[in-house]
């Protein structure tokens, strides 16, 4: 297990790291890096580069607003991590998870990883969700899980499997 804190300039606490479980495999300590968004009220992205076994993989953690930051985010790991490298990015999008689902997947040709329930429980709106690369994932399920009440969002659990690419 790795856990990815949180650790960019702009406000965060640990309700923005990651948690990163692997089954089966062996990992390398990733490498982290901290990418500033190019909006200043936005947080950025942690972006971690892991090696499992002989495969790359890239995964993120994101805070935006709105779709134009979706775009921005998937770009960047698009751009980052090559066509032959796997990636995820999660995070608080702050932009409805069925929007996504209709515009940013089929634009940007990228998987959604949802749990289709409720993330943030006081809009009543999924805003906690995942994007992937096509190739080299497959996707297995994701579920929101109450956290006692420690956020104002609630966590996303996404299980996925590496696949050849």
């Amino acid at each position: 297990m790795f856990w990815v804190p949180w650790e960019g300039p702009k406000k965060g606490n640990a309700r923005c790291s990651m948690a990163v479980l692997w089954d089966r495999e062996s990992v390398a300590k990733p490498t982290i890096t901290y990418v500033p968004s190019t909006v200043e009220s936005c947080r950025g992205l942690i972006f971690g580069k892991f090696s499992v076994g002989r495969k790359n993989f890239n995964l993120a953690n994101y805070h935006g607003f709105g779709e134009d930051r979706i775009v921005e985010a998937i770009r960047y790991m698009k751009v980052h991590s090559g066509q032959a490298v796997r990636w995820m990015i999660f995070g608080d999008f702050n932009f409805e998870g069925a929007s996504a689902e209709g515009g940013v997947k089929e634009s940007e040709r990228v998987q959604i990883l949802r749990s289709g329930q409720v993330t943030r429980p006081a809009s009543g709106k999924e805003l906690d969700y995942g994007f992937a690369s096509l190739e080299g994932l497959e996707k297995n399920g994701a579920v929101a899980l109450d956290n006692g009440g420690q956020s104002d969002h609630l966590p996303v659990i996404a299980s996925v499997s590496l696949t050849r690419a």
